[in-house]
Parts: structure tokens; C-alpha cells; sequence
């Protein structure tokens, strides 16, 4: 009994890390997106093809779970 408590728990704090992770990776790629110019330093502005190639990679592989491509399953 102890035992699947246990389980549940940890599955549950999984998906609570993964839930995170997966919504930081969406606000990292709406941000590159619709952002101009850099949060850090203002007077540069990264060329567009790269922050879309970066939203991208943020959108793509925040649904990657261990390595594997969502997709591939």
C-alpha cells in the first residue's frame, strides 16, 4: 500500500516538473517570437531568422520527453 503512495507521488511531482518545464519552454518561444529586442541588453537586436530558428527549437523540443521525439511515438 505504502508502495503505490508512494508511486503516485512521484509520478505526480513529475508531471508537476514536466508541467513547468513544458509551459517555460512555450513562454521562451512566444517571447523570442514577439520580442525585438534583447531582454539583457537593449541596444541589440538578434536577427530574426535566429530567434525564429530559436522559438522553434523551444517549441519542438519542449515536447520531447527523455531524449525521444514526441512525434516519433
Amino acid at each position: 500500500m505504502y508502495d503505490q503512495v508512494q508511486e503516485v507521488q512521484e509520478d505526480t511531482q513529475y508531471i508537476i516538473l514536466y508541467s513547468i518545464v513544458t509551459a517555460m519552454n512555450a513562454v521562451a518561444s512566444v517571447y523570442l517570437l514577439l520580442r525585438r529586442g534583447n531582454a539583457f541588453a537593449s541596444d541589440i537586436t538578434p536577427p530574426v531568422r535566429l530567434r525564429r530558428w530559436t522559438a522553434a527549437f523551444f517549441a519542438v523540443h519542449g515536447n520531447d520527453r527523455n531524449g525521444v521525439d514526441a512525434g516519433s511515438k
